[in-house]
């Protein structure tokens, strides 16, 4: 009867029990399976995303080594730009000297050969004092003559060349100091 039923009953309960737990461990089983496969890709996707990183420094790296690598040449080639320029400046420099020293050598010549002009000219006059007036009046003219000449010759030498030193000079100077600005601006701060 009743025992039956309950027995009956509780082999029911009993039966549904085991269902429950046969479906419980399928869900678990295949909660497990899910977890498991989640868990593996975002490790896959984590290592992925190391390698991805990995690569990226690298690319950065390479890069960073390029441009130094770069920047090491402009600077060599700046430092040989200046060397050149400051030789080509000590020697338009030289130069310029060696011009006006020569400039300066011609003028001394032409002055000292005026003197020996007008020293010459003086003694001939003081030596002839017999001639007649006319005849010293020829010699003084002539000495002046030459004298005036030699001046002439003088300062015309001393007019052109003092202004084209001085303008080669100059023209030398802007140019030396437009380059050393020029390779200022490149030089990197």
């Amino acid at each position: 009867g009743v025992r039956d039923a309950m027995a009956q009953e509780h082999a029911q309960h009993m039966q549904r029990v085991l269902e429950l737990q046969g479906q419980n461990m399928e869900h678990c089983e295949v909660y497990d399976s899910r977890t498991q496969v989640l868990e593996v890709n975002r490790l896959k996707g984590i290592q992925q995303s190391g390698k991805d990183v990995k690569g990226a420094i690298q690319r950065f790296q390479n890069t960073r080594d390029s441009c130094e690598g770069g920047i090491d040449e402009v600077e060599k080639r700046l430092r040989e730009v200046e060397e050149e320029m400051r030789k080509q400046y000590e020697d338009i420099m030289r130069q310029w000297t060696e011009d006006n020293e020569a400039a300066e050598k011609q003028i001394k010549a032409l002055e000292e050969k005026a003197k020996i002009a007008t020293k010459e000219m003086e003694e001939h006059v003081a030596n002839d004092s017999a001639a007649t007036s006319g005849q010293k009046r020829a010699v003084v003219d002539g000495g002046s003559e030459t004298v005036a000449e030699t001046r002439r010759q003088t300062h015309s030498v001393l007019d052109k060349a003092h202004p084209s030193l001085e303008a080669a000079r100059d023209n030398d100077e802007r140019i030396y100091q437009a380059t050393l600005e020029a390779i200022k601006a490149l030089r990197p701060e």
